[in-house]
């Protein structure tokens, strides 16, 4: 019993461990990549479904997401066999994710959106001479993800969790409860609690307060302005682009249920990690220019303060959570 109970544990350190390497393949560096991972694990929904003894898995709902994702970008950095290799193998941990969650379908729709959107950009940046090799190569891309995604989900989940990928997005709202009540590690608290509707105010605090969603704000535009986005790394826009429909979607959705606060988490987490290395940047060519100092020295200075300065956002709200928790237990 003990040695279930540190399952939650095992599955956060796996989580922790693989969403920091997601964020240095992003171009984040190494102090933005902590704060991306404490963002995380500082949210309300994490402290309070990951902790010793935790009767349900949610921790799977954000490593298997990070996992298909950093599958997907190490599939378009690589050519010929090993681009399809890791194709296969993201669709293979999608099926595996289905499993895990009856919801699974939720996450793979919004990848598929993101290649959907990549392919677009293709169309509206390529050279003539290239445009039919680029579309032609990413519709063959998402044309063998989809199918061992599809493929495995039939091995793993049967025919039932094959289904769902094309029935349960039309039924989520009529018969919510039976969503999390299907699969390995069934929700009995679905119930009562997690589908229920949620107001802004309480997401906004769950993932850390307004300075967390502020500072969310600006890693999107980060993203979007940085130059490892503008040289053009192919798996470094279909992320970025996926990250933000991830964001969009799943932030309309957690309105609806609090259980979708948790894959709402992960964007959030990733858009604050990017935030540091924007604010780093700004403010240490500020400084070398009001105080004459030399970049490096200037870099340093401030990599410290807003290092403190966004850790001391997270744990104000980590505070104020476990304050709550105080109270409601009182």
């Amino acid at each position: 019993m003990n040695a279930l109970s540190l399952h939650p544990l095992f599955i956060t350190v796996l989580m922790i461990l693989l969403l920091f390497s997601f964020c240095r393949s992003l171009g984040i560096s190494y102090p933005g990549s902590f704060l991306a991972v404490s963002a995380l694990c500082f949210s309300n929904t994490i402290l309070t479904h990951t902790s010793f003894g935790w009767f349900d898995t949610d921790g799977y709902n954000v490593f298997f997401p990070v996992l298909i994702l950093f599958t997907l970008s190490h599939a378009f950095r690589k050519d010929n066999r090993w681009h399809y290799f890791y194709l296969c193998l993201a669709g293979v941990f999608v099926g595996i994710y289905s499993g895990a969650w009856s919801v699974w379908w939720l996450p793979f729709y919004i990848i598929v959106a993101g290649l959907f959107v990549y392919t677009l950009r293709i169309i509206a940046d390529d050279a003539k001479k290239q445009l039919k090799v680029g579309i032609l190569r990413t519709s063959l891309s998402v044309l063998i993800f989809a199918g061992a995604a599809y493929g495995s989900v039939l091995i793993i989940s049967g025919r039932t969790g094959l289904k769902q990928v094309f029935l349960l997005p039309f039924s989520i709202w009529s018969d919510r409860t039976n969503i999390c009540l299907n699969g390995f590690w069934p929700n009995i608290s679905a119930k009562i609690v997690e589908l229920m509707p949620v107001h802004f105010s309480e997401i906004i605090s769950w993932l850390g307060g307004r300075t967390v969603l502020l500072c969310t704000i600006g890693g999107i535009a980060g993203m979007f302005i940085s130059k490892d986005y503008l040289k053009s790394y192919p798996e470094r826009k279909l992320i970025v682009y996926t990250l933000f429909i991830w964001w969009v979607v799943t932030g309309v959705l957690s309105y609806f249920s609090r259980k979708f606060v948790l894959l709402l988490a992960i964007p959030v987490g990733i858009f604050y990690g990017k935030i540091y290395d924007w604010l780093d940047i700004f403010t240490t060519g500020l400084l070398a220019k009001v105080f004459s100092s030399q970049r490096k020295a200037a870099k340093i200075k401030t990599g410290i303060l807003v290092s403190l300065f966004l850790a001391a956002v997270l744990l104000i709200s980590a505070m104020h959570i476990r304050s709550e928790r105080k109270v409601h237990l009182l």
